[in-house]
C-alpha cells in the first residue's frame, strides 16, 4: 500500500506542477506527518499525509512576470526565487479507496472539504 500511495503522491505533485500558470519547479517534498485516521462509527478511514512543498522559480521567465513584485523577491544562490507551501492530503483507505484523488488548495488555512469541514465528524478530530 505504501508503495502505491507514494506513486499516487508523486503523480499528484507532477499534475500540480504541470497545471500552474506561473512556471515553478518543486525542488523538494518534505513529508512531516503520515498516519491513519479512523474513528468508531465512521464508515471510512483515511491516510493523512501532510508536509511542505519547496518550490523554486525563475523571476526572468516570461510566465512568471505576472507575479506582482517578483523583481523584489530575494534570490537563492542559483538566481531563483524560493518559496514553500504546506499541503495535507486525506487519502481514502480500505474498500472506499479508488485511483481518484481530490485535492483542494486551501485558502488561508481553512479546510472546506469533508471530513474536516464538519467538526462533528469523528475523523475531523
Amino acid at each position: 500500500m505504501l508503495n502505491s500511495a507514494k506513486h499516487r503522491l508523486t503523480a499528484f505533485f507532477l499534475f500540480c506542477y504541470a497545471s500552474t500558470a506561473a512556471v515553478a519547479e518543486i525542488a523538494q517534498i518534505e513529508i512531516k506527518d503520515r498516519h491513519k485516521i479512523e474513528a468508531e462509527g465512521a464508515s471510512i478511514a483515511y491516510e493523512s499525509v501532510s508536509g511542505t512543498l519547496h518550490y523554486t522559480l525563475d523571476p526572468k521567465d516570461a510566465a512568471n512576470r505576472l507575479i506582482v513584485d517578483i523583481e523584489h523577491a530575494p534570490l537563492n544562490s542559483s538566481g531563483l526565487v524560493s518559496f514553500t507551501s504546506n499541503f495535507k492530503l486525506l487519502i481514502p483507505m480500505g474498500e472506499s479507496a479508488s485511483d481518484t484523488l481530490v485535492y483542494y488548495v486551501n485558502n488561508r488555512g481553512r479546510a472546506t472539504l469533508p471530513p474536516e469541514r464538519d467538526l462533528s465528524n469523528p475523523i475531523s478530530q
